[in-house]
This record gives structure tokens, sequence and C-alpha cells, in this order.
């Protein structure tokens, strides 16, 4: 994690990307876990984007 990576090995995600792998490995060491969802609106004017 210190060494930058060039961008072709980059990996983008979204915070639902994120949200859902937690939640994976949460349960698989045996945590409960679950995700929760919503709508921003705040990212562009005048739309609810998935948050």
């Amino acid at each position: 994690m210190s060494v930058p990576r060039a961008f072709d090995r980059r990996v983008i995600g979204t915070c639902r990307h994120f949200a859902v792998l937690s939640c994976a490995l949460l349960r698989y060491r045996g945590i409960l876990a679950r995700a929760r969802w919503g709508f921003a609106t705040y990212f562009q004017t005048g739309q609810g984007v998935d948050h």
C-alpha cells in the first residue's frame, strides 16, 4: 500500500462495491453485518444518486 500503482493496475469501485465486500468479509468471520443504502442528493443537483 505504500507504493502507488500505475493507472492500468488500479481498481475502480463504488460505495456499493465496498459495502458488499465489507459485509462479505465480516460475515465470513462470523460477525453479523448488513449493508444499508439510500439516495444522496448532494452529488448531483436535482438527482437522487444511490449511495
